[in-house]
């Protein structure tokens, strides 16, 4: 089994005990928690995924990592939780909303601990080094070449599965869809042009249905503007917002280029690319 396949299949265990909070590493994530407690089931989640992929890869041999986003939306917020470049927007009323932040080696924080991790970070790379080993990323799952130092705990290594994690309040009336992307798309398209192409498609369209194939085309637009690196991508439709549906689609729509060089996986993983 992959990287990106594991975690895949761990976040689908983590949405799960988020939302019924049964004695879990997530619990803490009830509708009545406050936000402090879910924020830090979110954090435990990561960190709990992470360590299960590692022992997995141990395991197996494999060596490779996977970025991540995760999106939780209750009646009152938008919990949405990130490690890599992995992203999620919000369209709220036809204007996009960054949920995310992306992890970057050049970033001084992210540098100043894959350095003292004993990681190399040249100037002006935008890649994080150890031995003849190089990564984009400075957050991600897997990746236990990077995470072999015996003296750091596990968010001390060069890469940590550390999340970002915001949390928007809902606005009921307003909230329209969310996207939740690879790189591969925000290399090429900015966070409000993905919104308004898919805002637009979704007001002229006759069926809820009709989410599946618009996340077709954004994929293939992105391509369209030789993207480099995997595509994947997922939508998710607030119903209030689009004539008083009752229940929301989600289309999930995976392409990768035949010129990129890592994996991905659907939905909330996606792979971290190796120099």
């Amino acid at each position: 089994m992959t990287v990106c396949a594991f975690c895949f299949i761990d976040l689908s265990l983590i949405r799960v005990r988020l939302l019924f909070s049964a004695g879990s590493v997530c619990a803490g994530f009830s509708s009545t928690a406050r936000p402090a407690a879910k924020q830090a089931a979110l954090h435990r989640a990561f960190l709990s995924c992470d360590a299960q992929c590692i022992l997995e890869q141990q395991r197996n041999g494999q060596k490779s990592g996977t970025t991540a986003c995760v999106v939780v939306v209750d009646h009152d917020a938008i919990y949405a939780s990130n490690c890599g470049d992995t992203r999620a927007i919000l369209c709220r009323a036809g204007q996009a909303i960054e949920l995310t932040r992306d992890h970057k080696p050049g970033d001084p924080e992210e540098k100043n601990r894959m350095e003292a991790a004993g990681a190399r970070v040249p100037p002006g790379s935008g890649y994080v080094e150890l031995g003849d080993t190089g990564l984009a990323v400075a957050r991600a799952f897997g990746n236990p070449l990077f995470k072999n130092n015996p003296t750091k705990s596990q968010e001390k290594q060069a890469i940590v599965p550390t999340p970002f994690i915001s949390r928007t309040p809902r606005n009921h009336a307003q909230d329209e869809f969310l996207i939740l992307a690879t790189d591969g798309l925000w290399n090429v398209v900015s966070h409000q042009y993905a919104a308004e192409f898919v805002r637009k498609r979704l007001l002229a369209s006759s069926s809820f249905a009709d989410v599946e194939d618009i996340a077709h085309k954004l994929t293939q637009h992105a391509l369209d503007r030789k993207s480099q690196d995997n595509v994947t991508l997922v939508i998710v439709l607030f119903p209030v917002a689009f004539r008083g549906e009752l229940l929301a689609q989600v289309a999930t729509i995976q392409v990768q280029p035949a010129a990129a060089a890592s994996g991905a996986a659907a939905s909330a993983a996606a792979g971290s690319g190796s120099k």
